[in-house]
């Protein structure tokens, strides 16, 4: 009988998740990132790391949502770091709202319409 809790992988997962972490920490620290750049790439590989380790588990509403959500954190740290590098824009929490809103609301529609299925 197989344990649902391995202490082995679950130590690994948590060395590579401070690794990751720490290599974030020192290269928003060597190039001076803004927090908001960082921040926004924290938020990309944090759901980079669910949506690789936990899709197959995920019903199709789940995997619509993370993949989305995965897709809105690149495409803030893109603009992130374009107001950093290449040009001061202009970004909101209205602009940030309005990116992430878009896959939780799919997400939420596709649950209901699963639920309506059912």
């Amino acid at each position: 009988m197989k344990k649902d809790f391995n202490i082995k992988e679950m130590l690994i997962s948590l060395l590579i998740k401070i690794i990751v972490l720490g290599g974030l920490y020192f290269l928003s620290q060597y190039f001076q990132f803004s927090v908001s750049l960082t921040a926004a790439i924290l938020l990309s590989v944090f759901l980079g790391m669910i949506v690789i380790t936990s899709y197959k588990n995920f019903k199709t509403p789940q995997k619509a949502l993370f993949v989305g959500l995965f897709i809105a954190s690149a495409i803030l740290s893109l603009l992130f770091a374009y107001d950093y590098f290449i040009s001061d824009i202009r970004i909101t929490v209205f602009h940030i709202l309005i990116v992430l809103f878009i896959p939780i609301g799919i997400g939420n529609y596709l649950v209901k319409k699963e639920k309506e299925k059912t």
